[in-house]
């Protein structure tokens, strides 16, 4: 029996998510039968990534809608969809992990919110081991001039010490506790 091609592997998946799952599997099967050694990053590589629900891109445009919207609530909307991120990439491991982090997010039309979802993903995806897609790293933010996402009405004091290092580098004051669920 002949061995599938990528575009039959693609076709006979559903979900864009089983989609991008199967064509790193089929790239891992393909290097292994050569002997080839292959990275994540190769195997799950960004032209072939969809956005997913729930992943950074979909997110990053949801705060983007909500801050256009400039309502009373508008950075509530921002932040609960921020903590819906940090939620989906905490249920996730491995690839499946790294894959909401692939494709890049559109600006949200403000560059904090740029800032904090991709340390937000260098967070996640250093707690499990797992490679920074460059967009990440390339997103530096400024330490000089640090925010507070406002989450509410009631923001008390950061303790700096809590604040992940992923954020401090982009002067995003987040405490690890808030991005736990409860």
């Amino acid at each position: 029996m002949a061995e599938p091609e990528l575009s039959e592997v693609i076709d006979s998946s559903s979900e864009p998510r089983e989609i991008h799952l199967d064509v790193a599997a089929y790239r891992a099967a393909k290097a292994s039968d050569n002997g080839e050694r292959i990275s994540l990053g190769e195997l799950l590589s960004e032209r072939d990534a969809p956005t997913m629900p729930g992943d950074a891109a979909l997110i990053a445009s949801e705060i983007a809608a909500a801050l256009v919207r400039a309502d009373v609530d508008s950075d509530g909307t921002a932040f609960r969809r921020f903590i819906q991120l940090d939620e989906n990439l905490a249920a996730e491991s491995g690839a499946t992990r790294f894959s909401f982090t692939l494709t890049e997010p559109a600006p949200t039309g403000s560059a904090r919110w740029d800032t904090a979802i991709a340390a937000l993903c260098a967070y996640r995806l250093n707690s499990g081991s797992l490679p920074i897609p460059d967009w990440v790293s390339n997103r530096n933010g400024n330490q000089q001039t640090p925010w507070v996402p406002p989450f509410s009405r009631y923001n008390s004091p950061v303790d700096l010490a809590q604040v992940p290092v992923e954020f401090l580098r982009g002067g995003i004051l987040i405490q690890a506790s808030t991005l736990e669920s409860e």
